[in-house]
């Protein structure tokens, strides 16, 4: 389960984008050569619906200068009478150039070693540097499974500044009713400041009232945020929390990344194609 999509459905516009004038631009032609990748990658076979048009375009511009790493650990209860909670991981990264990897893992706490070591990965890596992404399953058992797929932007284009949706959300930390929908009513109460793994966040409690809902019953989530490396560290269901997910970075470091981590490993074969999302 991917976490953005996870929040997407979980805490309502969690990740608004808002772009604002570019204060920077940055072509990739003025990128090292140690940053650029092969050609062909750029061919237009390998563009797609959501990147820009092989002549040009428009690509957001990267956190840069804020690198660290963290474990996401999302848990929910489990419909199956008997069982224990729902369980999935996420190891994310992102490097001081704005790179990132995100690794999901299934939850193997219980399970027998012989099904425990048969469970792959699925590594995603976004380099904002370069306009390409990679998506590459670990660990590969045979020839089969050392492929990575990578899908490019245009060789050139601009770097727009943006800012996140959520940042906007989180810092205002004033009261404000909203209503994304004619039928749903969103309340913002600011819970201030408190540290969430060891880095300062700001939180607020979200309360997401739906005309529609079959519980008939306003949905309330607290959210954590921090400013320090600009990601959500916490988001949990309050009251009826049937079914939704607890969210929780913990593990963060903000040490640099070790940058083999954001390119295939060795001996895979890299093949230029629409990224599976």
């Amino acid at each position: 389960m991917r976490l953005r999509a996870t929040v997407g459905a979980f805490v309502l516009c969690a990740k608004l984008l808002a772009q604002v004038p570019p204060a920077l631009t940055t072509w990739l032609d003025t990128a090292p050569p140690s940053e650029k990748f092969p050609a062909e990658w750029y061919s237009a076979r390998t563009q797609d619906t959501y990147h820009p048009t092989a002549n040009g375009g428009t690509w957001p511009s990267p956190l840069v200068g804020i690198p660290f790493t963290g474990t996401i650990v999302m848990s929910a209860p489990n419909s199956q009478p008997g069982q224990g909670p729902r369980f999935s991981r996420e190891f994310t990264m992102r490097d001081s150039k704005g790179r990132t990897r995100i690794e999901d893992v299934a939850d193997v706490d219980g399970m027998p070693a012989a099904i425990a070591s048969q469970i792959k990965s699925r590594i995603t890596v976004n380099d904002v540097v370069s306009h390409c992404s990679f998506d590459w399953v670990e660990p590969a058992t045979n020839e089969a499974d050392k492929i990575a797929i990578v899908q490019c932007g245009p060789h050139t284009v601009t770097l727009q500044q943006t800012v996140d949706g959520m940042e906007i959300k989180m810092t205002k930390q004033v009261v404000e009713t909203t209503h994304p929908f004619p039928w749903q009513t969103l309340q913002i109460e600011p819970l201030g400041e408190k540290v969430v793994a060891g880095v300062k966040a700001v939180g607020i409690r979200q309360t997401l009232t739906d005309m529609h809902s079959s519980s008939g019953r306003p949905q309330v989530t607290e959210i954590w945020w921090s400013p320090e490396i600009k990601e959500m560290l916490e988001a949990k269901p309050l009251g009826d929390a049937e079914g939704r997910f607890t969210i929780e970075m913990t593990e963060i470091k903000r040490d640099e990344p070790d940058p083999a981590q954001f390119y295939p490993p060795e001996g895979y074969k890299i093949v230029p194609g629409a990224l599976p999302f």
